[in-house]
């Protein structure tokens, strides 16, 4: 232990200015003095008379006193440092138990994030389903309460981007059972209608969380699903909380979505739908966006603020002309320059395609 640490302890700083105020009640007193009547003089040479040198008993009182006051701050001191030394050792036991449990814990979430990633579609599946694409997926931690879906039934193709309450674990769990009600509703039920997906992920989610009037809480999802119609040329959109951006000839468009996540309390299970659908004619040079609310939430810039969703569909525009390799280079720069040093706000997910 350093002596700076030593007098941290209020003890020790107490004991250390009780000796400083013995000490100097027994010096200041004598500076005064002249040397023959000095004690100090005395006390370290003793005085002569008629040839011999004498030491007056007050030289061995003071001696013995302060010898003693001197031991006993040392055994205090000493008392002190094998305390301290015990409490560290405890310490350091509790901070290895710790640590052990952090890395199982951190194995067991690293695990789960294989888990994850084996149920998500790869990047180059969704290009597959497109003239060209982009994923832009970085969660906070290591698993994300963000995911993103695609499929293909017949000459439909249907994608979907869905942002869970919370992040971390708790989204992550939602994420999984998010996939398992989509898949249950686009290929068992054939359902392919983007407003009555989200009704039917609604009921599934009450369902799952044995949700009712007495007890409806703020899980739930935020999601955004398209279908694209080769045949007619048109996209079908609905969105949880969530818009869908439409770059075209004539700039981008915000088609939004309704005001309500799936989950919601406000939605009766019963019917009818909330959801409304939105028919969207597109040409082979149109682009489509669907973004979580994690890139337009994140905090940066000169003043520590939000990068706002106006300004993400403003660098969309700008870059709505490049491939979508490219777009996505340039948001992932614009999102690093504006984050700087701060730490990520929430997940984020962004899905881009021309159709």
């Amino acid at each position: 232990m350093t002596a700076r640490k030593i007098f941290r302890t209020p003890w020790l700083l107490l004991l250390f200015a009780l000796s400083l105020v013995i000490l100097i009640s027994f010096f200041l007193p004598t500076l005064a003095l002249p040397e023959d009547q000095h004690p100090i003089h005395e006390f370290l040479f003793g005085f002569e008379e008629e040839g011999y040198v004498y030491y007056p008993v007050s030289h061995r009182n003071y001696f013995f006193v302060i010898t003693g006051l001197v031991l006993l701050l040392l055994l205090v001191v000493a008392a002190m440092l094998v305390q301290n030394s015990r409490a560290a050792k405890v310490l350091e036991k509790k901070n290895k138990v710790i640590t052990g449990f952090n890395q199982k814990i951190t194995s067991s979430i690293q695990y789960a994030q294989k888990i994850q990633h084996s149920l998500l579609p790869s990047e180059q599946l969704v290009k597959s389903y497109f003239s060209d694409a982009f994923v832009l997926y970085q969660p906070r931690d290591i698993v994300s309460g963000d995911f993103f879906w695609v499929s293909e039934v017949g000459n439909l193709k249907l994608v979907a981007a869905i942002d869970c309450t919370g992040h971390g674990v708790p989204g992550a769990f939602l994420t999984i059972m998010a996939n398992q009600a989509l898949r249950k509703i686009v290929y068992e039920r054939a359902i392919t209608s983007p407003a009555e997906i989200l009704f039917e992920m609604h009921k599934d989610i009450l369902t799952a969380f044995n949700q009712n009037k007495a007890s409806l809480g703020g899980d739930g999802m935020d999601i955004g699903i398209c279908l694209i119609d080769y045949d007619d040329r048109v996209l079908h959109f609905a969105g949880a909380n969530m818009p869908l951006l439409h770059t075209s000839g004539t700039g981008i468009t915000r088609i939004k979505g309704d005001r309500l996540w799936v989950g919601s309390p406000l939605i009766n299970a019963e019917g009818p739908n909330p959801f409304q659908q939105k028919v969207i004619p597109f040409y082979s040079t149109d682009s489509f966006y669907l973004f979580s609310d994690g890139y337009s939430d994140q905090f940066g810039g000169e003043r520590d603020r939000k990068f706002l969703f106006s300004n993400l569909q403003k660098l969309l525009n700008e870059v709505s002309r490049l491939t979508m390799d490219e777009q996505k280079d340039k948001l992932e720069d614009a999102l690093s320059r504006w984050k700087g040093t701060t730490a990520q706000t929430d997940d984020i997910l962004g899905v881009g395609f021309k159709v």
